[in-house]
């Protein structure tokens, strides 16, 4: 168990006074399940067993006359009325064990110790000096045993007290990663939150349950008690005074938040709540508020939950029902009435309707989808209950809970609504060509059939589902033409609708130009982000600048949109939006925060990625100087846009593999890259709208596959972009591919002394190719730039693997090839200090290093507080510091990410 160095040290200081031969008492207070017996174990391992001594008190033997002292010493009569003499019965004792060394008494739970047993100890604790005794107990604070002990401890020569209050983010995070390693760190906040850091509760949920489905659990509210706190409670309840366990009932069907206690009383139906609260309270069960008003809860959710789970059913519904007819929510009284109906009820069902569509409209899917399963249940008939099953169906497939989706089977002679329901389904499932036919069956007849949501909802779905698979645009534009036009659209669905309507648009009629791109540059961020149309605008212009090539801009507007997706604003959540700014900050040169948002995207991809997406994301592994990682992740990527050849897509991916055989690739694969991309998806054709950058990945394509002169016909499309800063040198670098490498050499050391604005990875790729085509000090000189930009950009992994079919031996840079007859063999660049840390423990390396607060990197890398602070001691760990200023410092020392 991981305890906090506080309560490390109390422990520590306290065991060196006893064997220091000053006797001691460790006092460890702490409420059921915080680990206290747990750390009493922990101290007595300090101890050979011989010379351990052990007791614990129980509630049902305090009759018991020196129940306690005889579990240390069996030989002591239980009949002697005086503390003296058993004091030193047991101090006899002491004295033999310590001949050999110090000595550990353990007394679990001393609160329920009889009086004569610390009566006894107390005269024990003041007669001994100079003994080597360690006394250890454990107990809660309560009741009169629990204060008489606290006076007699006060009689030991040297006292320490710990207080055990439960676990912090930190604590329950290691916890639960050395339980189940790959659990998500989300779930530690929400176990201590529910268990008030109990160390024995969220142990026995992690043993009971995977992390993922306690995270399920607490998505619809239904955190579980342990198994072993609902049977223990259970003796204690039946032990209890009857109107404390109504109250107690009560309370826990009126949900963790508690309630009022007027409120509780009436549900309860208690005659004297005030005395039955204290007495619960001194119980610690109850806590108790009275601001703004006086209201009362149980302690915490776990405990609820234990409360709860022995409530008789009967007794359950009658307290739902006096709660429904008491709480002032109308959302608390509306999950009262139906925990309290026993037969079905319309206007239950229709109320907890207009309920979904609120939960709806705020985009909390998988409540609403609750909801509507519960209002399907109570229906009197079967077409409103098929109705709302088939509702509740697409709220879970929005909240990509797929397991709870209950229509399944063959669409063949499906109904048109189980036929869209299967088709939105097979859509998050990212099957787009199946979705796309699914969705395809239905006529128009039949969604004008539908209600005007459901209309809506189809058309849009379908026309994203035609734009994924590769299917005709205009297609797709006639479905949203008529979703435009919809009276009742769903916002839910607005972030698929703006975009597909852009990409069916714009394919439909491409601008012989750049003009509405211009236009569009110059609306104001803010302005945009203020509304949902603007928002959906600037996603479109951030995507749009990320492949163009004005990378600056691309980052800080899908920053905005990402912000967005955490606040729950924007809904297009599949990861495409942070795979678009990974590629912008590849670009631009900042690889780790292009590994960060590309992991992002990864992570948002709950099903399967979308084509944007899977085309992006191999530049992960390329960042990592995975070679093996990349190619595979590349041909996953292909088979997924093979199946669905959505054009973007298709350019995205070629991006990725020309600038992954740029850097890691063989002469012999860069040669056959085109002819198997033409093979797979036809031959890339010059269009009047193809992203610059696309262009540019072409144009080095066509070198590779000795069509130098097809290159050079790339250029004028780049020397039409006066606003892309970078594009007048880059086309200048494809004008002069065709010539001589001495020429080409001489053409293009001018633009590599300048450099590329706004284009440091082009740059790079730039020198890397003056340094293949060049000899002597310029190759060498071009090479050494274009390894310390890799380097700069992140890439110190990358380097050592730069040009794998050179001359000198396999996976070598370019630093060890023969030179005009010669070696040249410059020094192996300083390794990172970020080196040995994980891809994730980087991540929160680069953002640290960037002055971020662990709050701020929190928020970039949606994670808790505590679990940053988790990985940075991993961090510290792995690279010698201890803390952020000696990180930095070292960092200054080493390359790192510009």
């Amino acid at each position: 168990m991981h305890w906090p160095d506080a309560v490390e040290r109390v422990v520590r200081s306290a065991v060196e006074s006893a064997v220091s031969g000053t006797p001691t008492v460790l006092d460890i207070t702490g409420e059921t399940g915080y680990g206290k017996s747990t750390l009493a174990r922990q101290v007595a391992r300090e101890f050979p067993p011989e010379r351990v001594l052990r007791a614990t008190g129980y509630e049902n033997d305090q009759a018991d006359t020196l129940g306690v002292i005889r579990q240390l010493d069996s030989d002591i009569a239980d009949n002697d009325p005086s503390p003296l003499r058993t004091a030193a019965r047991l101090g006899r004792k002491i004295d033999e064990l310590q001949l050999t060394g110090p000595v550990a008494l353990i007394i679990d739970d001393i609160q329920w110790a009889d009086p004569e047993s610390i009566d006894t100890l107390a005269v024990l604790l003041e007669r001994m000096a100079g003994d080597r005794v360690l006394v250890v107990t454990t107990h809660r604070a309560a009741g009169r045993a629990h204060q008489r002990w606290l006076a007699a401890a006060e009689r030991a020569p040297r006292v320490f007290r710990v207080g055990l209050t439960g676990m912090d983010d930190a604590a329950t995070l290691a916890t639960v990663v050395e339980i189940e390693p790959d659990a998500d760190p989300a779930v530690a906040p929400i176990l201590r939150e529910h268990t008030a850091g109990s160390p024995l509760f969220i142990r026995s949920l992690l043993h009971e349950h995977r992390a993922d489905e306690l995270l399920s659990m607490a998505e619809r509210g239904s955190l579980p008690a342990p198994s072993d706190l609902i049977v223990s409670l259970r003796e204690r309840l039946a032990a209890m005074d009857a109107e404390l366990v109504d109250v107690l009932e009560a309370l826990a069907v009126l949900g963790d938040a508690g309630a009022d206690v007027f409120v509780v009383a009436a549900v309860a139906d208690a005659q004297d709540i005030d005395r039955t609260l204290v007495s619960l309270r001194s119980e610690l069960l109850v806590s108790l508020t009275t601001d703004p008003v006086r209201a009362a809860r149980i302690a915490h959710g776990a405990l609820r939950a234990a409360v709860y789970d022995n409530i008789d059913p009967a007794v359950r519904k009658r307290l739902h029902g006096r709660a429904a007819a008491r709480v002032p929510s109308p959302r608390a009284r509306l999950e009262h009435r139906l925990a309290a109906a026993t037969a079905a009820d319309d206007g239950l069902a229709a109320d907890l309707d207009a309920f979904a569509d609120e939960l709806h409209a705020e985009r909390r899917f998988r409540q609403a989808a609750r909801i509507r399963r519960k209002a399907a249940f109570v229906s009197g008939s079967l077409q409103p209950r098929t109705r709302r099953e088939r509702d509740a169906d697409f709220e879970s497939i929005l909240a990509l809970d797929l397991d709870d989706v209950a229509l399944d089977g063959s669409a063949a002679g499906a109904d048109p609504r189980s036929r869209f329901t299967l088709g939105a389904r097979r859509l998050v499932e990212r099957e787009y060509p199946e979705a796309w036919s699914l969705l395809n069956t239905l006529s128009d007849d039949e969604l004008e059939e539908f209600d005007e949501l459901t209309e809506y909802r189809a058309r849009v779905l379908r026309a994203w589902a035609a734009i994924s698979a590769g299917r005709p645009e205009a297609s797709a534009l006639a479905d949203l033409e008529i979703a435009r036009r919809s009276a009742h659209p769903d916002p839910a669905l607005g972030a698929y609708f703006s975009i597909a309507y852009g990409q069916a648009s714009y394919a439909a009629e491409p601008p012989d130009d750049y003009d509405e791109l211009l236009r569009l540059l110059d609306a104001d961020r803010s302005d945009l982000a203020s509304t949902s149309e603007g928002l959906a605008r600037l996603a479109w212009r951030g995507t749009s600048m990320a492949v163009v090539g004005v990378q600056r801009t691309a980052i800080a507007d899908l920053d905005v949109v990402r912000s967005r997706l955490g606040d729950g604003i924007f809904d297009f959540g599949d990861g495409a939006f942070f795979g678009f700014q990974g590629l912008a900050y590849f670009i631009d040169g900042q690889w780790g925060r292009s590994s960060i948002t590309l992991e992002l995207a990864r992570t948002f991809t709950i099903v399967r990625p979308a084509p944007v997406t899977a085309a992006v994301l191999p530049l992960a592994g390329l960042i990592a100087g995975d070679r093996e990682r990349t190619l595979r992740d590349l041909d996953d990527s292909r088979a997924i846009l093979l199946a669905s050849p959505q054009l973007a897509a298709v350019r995205l991916l070629d991006m990725i593999e020309i600038f992954t055989l740029a850097l890691l690739g063989t002469s012999a694969e860069r040669a056959e890259w085109l002819g198997r991309r033409t093979s797979n998806f036809g031959r890339p054709e010059f269009a009047a709208d193809a992203p610059t950058i696309w262009c540019v990945a072409q144009a080095i394509a066509a070198g590779w596959a000795g069509s130098p002169e097809a290159a050079a016909e790339w250029a004028p499309v780049l020397r039409g972009m006066p606003f892309v800063r970078w594009a007048g040198g880059v086309a200048t670098w494809l004008e002069a591919m065709p010539a001589p490498d001495p020429e080409f050499a001489a053409r293009i050391a001018p633009i590599t002394r300048v450099g590329l604005p706004d284009a440091p990875f082009l740059q790079a790729l730039l020198e890397l190719e003056l340094a293949r085509r060049s000899t002597g000090a310029v190759r060498r000189d071009a090479a050494a730039r274009a390894e310390a930009l890799i380097v700069a950009f992140g890439g110190d992994r990358v380097v050592p693997l730069l040009f794998p079919d050179s001359p000198a031996d396999p996976g070598s840079s370019l630093e060890t090839v023969d030179i005009d007859g010669s070696a040249v063999v410059r020094p192996e660049p300083t390794p990172s200090v970020l080196a040995p840390l994980s891809e994730r423990e980087r991540e929160i390396a680069t953002l640290l290093l960037e002055g971020l607060s662990y709050a701020q990197i929190g928020r970039e890398l949606y994670i808790t507080r505590s679990t940053v602070s988790f990985h940075l001691t991993r961090i510290y760990a792995k690279t010698g510091t201890t803390s952020r200023h000696e990180l930095v410092q070292a960092a200054r020392s080493t390359p790192q990410p510009a």
